[in-house]
């Protein structure tokens, strides 16, 4: 009969029914009854669409843990923050739930509000002390999510809370990249230069390829100018090749111009012979005039 009640209780929950809910309870139905997926009445009140903030409120009243996860090691912070569930989430925040918790998939509350597109449920969690900066064992990150989402003023959020604009997991075999390298492999450029105009590490080198390769290889004359104007190494080698070599690869009189004009090396002979295997019929005439008159003979 108890068992019948507990699964009323969840059903009742799912449906936002307070008044049953309320009675199932005083009836003796247990607020922390789980079933297979280890869903709780607290976890189905924010479930579906609306979420329920007065069921919550009864749920905690009555004894229910808010610290219950369910198989996945997810709690209800963490699904009213994917939901949206901003007054939920700050009534579960005000009653202790933890902020940083993660489920078995590193997500913490605010990488699930992140992935979701809530940016209010963002700044109430970093408010209430969750990290901006925590990953995932991937390496995933709410600036990560806010490119990958495609979601400028979400970055614009994310920078503004002070994330590490160079962050991530260096070493890790099927580790994410740093933001400045995801951006521009997304081909997400407004967002790279923003990540560069607030100060992303224009030298930040993971997944084979830097940054300055990439602005070359974009054809990007905005992204080039803000890599060289903010330090690149104009001169660092990745499996592509030297920013200069790539250059001319990409037949872009305005990179291979920029470059030399800002001191990339063409002082190596053997260097400076071997550029002249890139130069085809088709590069264009003034590129093959900057290389000899800056001594690729």
């Amino acid at each position: 009969m108890l068992f019948l009640k507990n699964r009323a209780l969840l059903r009742y929950a799912k449906k936002g029914n307070l008044n049953k809910c309320r009675s199932l309870i005083t009836e003796g139905a247990d607020v922390n009854f789980q079933d297979s997926a280890g869903v709780s009445p607290l976890i189905a009140a924010v479930l579906p669409e609306k979420g329920y903030y007065e069921l919550v409120e009864l749920f905690i009243s009555r004894g229910g843990n808010i610290h219950q996860k369910d198989v996945i090691g997810r709690s209800p912070l963490s699904y009213a923050a994917a939901n949206g569930f901003s007054e939920i989430v700050s009534l579960l925040i005000r009653h202790g739930a933890d902020v940083n918790e993660q489920d078995e998939y590193g997500i913490t509350p605010i990488l699930a509000a992140t992935m979701n597109n809530r940016i209010e449920i963002i700044k109430i969690l970093h408010k209430a002390g969750a990290d901006i900066n925590q990953m995932n064992f991937r390496g995933l990150s709410c600036i990560l999510c806010s490119i990958t989402n495609k979601n400028m003023v979400m970055l614009e959020t994310i920078i503004a809370l002070e994330a590490n604009l160079n962050i991530y997991l260096p070493n890790h075999p099927t580790g994410l990249p740093a933001p400045l390298i995801w951006a521009m492999a997304l081909g997400e450029y407004e967002m790279a230069k923003t990540l560069v105009s607030s100060g992303a590490d224009v030298n930040v080198f993971t997944h084979h390829v830097a940054f300055t390769n990439r602005a070359i290889w974009a054809k990007d004359n905005d992204l080039l100018r803000m890599a060289i104007e903010r330090g690149a190494d104009l001169n660092f080698k990745d499996i592509s090749g030297t920013p200069l070599e790539n250059a001319i690869k990409s037949n872009s009189l305005f990179a291979v111009s920029a470059l030399l004009e800002a001191g990339a090396n063409i002082d190596n002979i053997e260097f400076a012979k071997s550029l002249w295997k890139y130069v085809t019929n088709k590069t264009h005439p003034r590129i093959k005039e900057l290389l000899t008159a800056y001594g690729a003979k």
